[in-house]
């Protein structure tokens, strides 16, 4: 899993990025987001976002409820008039002065945070830093509101796309869906699915020429499935460099260069994190066993740390024929890539770069 730093710049890793990245590991605390002599908070209890009752923006929240006709001009004037020293919170005083149900303000108040994040998502630069605390010593008004459809829903609703495109556009390889450790796609829209289906093997700029969504549509919903760890940029592919005399009809030495790279890789996972590499590779392999198909044996490490392909060669025979081995050559390629994005997802982009590096030497 790629680790977030507990501060750094929003315009490397997005705002929404970094709120995934906190949910998915349940922390608790503030994030800090500052530009210059503005700053913001959010909070989160165990990943999933709050609203402590001092940060409530009383004067705008209030005109939130006007400009939605939740209150009438006459209860808007009358709770907007300067409160007495001391005076219960605005919240408290729409309950008992404005006639509003319980339901219906807690509502907007998360409608209203709703749209404040998706500000705070349009911002074209500053800095976070994330404050940990073992528990959260504050008054919420809201708490457990759901980090990542509120990731969802606020990319949705944004508007100005610069630093959307911008990020988008700095990484030019293919993308691929990615296998979620949560049940995201059940969230997603028809057309965000239309778009997840649509990437694999194709850059942005390429999935932006065949959508048929509108460009805005197609960055939005490639930004947060990004975000939401739903899909990205796929890692480098293991076998972009091989020995100078290898030949795609020569069985032994496709599976002797499967062989070598696995064992790059699985000695390299087991340099960084000791015994638990064994669990990073059965990972992986768990994603690649999911899209073999019923039927077919499945891929397991064997204990040399390499996926053992045996059973799978004699459970698929028909298809890896003389005449047709690029497709071994593929079916294997997939396996080792799957293993790189794993090492991408629980160590990070750095140990991912590196380990392409040694790939390819």
């Amino acid at each position: 899993m790629e680790e977030i730093p507990v501060q750094g710049s929003l315009s490397e890793i997005p705002l929404p990025r970094v709120l995934h990245r906190l949910w998915q590991k349940k922390k608790t605390g503030t994030l800090v987001l500052s530009e210059g002599r503005e700053e913001h908070r959010l909070s989160l209890v165990r990943g999933l976002l709050a609203l402590e009752e001092e940060s409530l923006d009383e004067r705008r929240f209030l005109r939130h409820l006007g400009d939605r006709g939740v209150l009438t001009p006459a209860r808007m004037r009358r709770l907007g008039s300067p409160a007495p020293k001391g005076s219960r919170p605005l919240v408290s005083r729409l309950m008992r002065e404005g006639g509003l149900e319980a339901c219906v303000l807690w509502r907007e108040l998360e409608t209203f945070f709703l749209d404040r994040l998706v500000a705070l998502f349009e911002r074209p630069g500053g800095r976070f830093e994330f404050l940990p605390a073992a528990t959260l010593d504050l008054e919420l008004l809201l708490s457990g509101m759901p980090t990542p459809q509120l990731i969802l829903e606020g990319v949705r609703l944004m508007s100005r796309l610069e630093t959307l495109e911008d990020w988008l556009g700095r990484d030019r390889n293919p993308w691929q869906a990615l296998s979620p450790s949560h049940p995201g796609p059940a969230n997603l829209l028809p057309h965000e699915r239309y778009v997840l289906h649509l990437l694999e093997g194709r850059s942005a700029e390429e999935v932006f020429t065949r959508s048929h969504l509108s460009r805005s549509d197609t960055a939005k919903a490639l930004f947060a499935l990004a975000c939401a760890e739903l899909a990205g940029p796929a890692a480098s592919r293991p076998h972009q460099k091989t020995p100078s005399d290898f030949s795609f009809t020569d069985y032994d030495k496709i599976l002797g260069h499967f062989r070598h790279k696995a064992g790059i890789i699985y000695r390299y996972v087991s340099k960084e994190v000791g015994p638990v590499a064994a669990s990073i590779m059965n990972k992986a392999l768990e994603e690649v066993n999911g899209w073999l198909g019923p039927g077919l044996p499945k891929v397991i490490l064997d204990p040399d740390g390499c996926p053992d392909v045996k059973a799978l060669l004699r459970g698929h025979i028909g298809l890896f024929h003389e005449g047709d081995a690029k497709n071994l050559f593929r079916v294997l390629d997939e396996i080792l890539t799957a293993e790189v994005l794993m090492v991408k997802r629980t160590l990070g982009n750095d140990h991912e770069s590196a380990l392409v590096k040694a790939l390819e030497r």
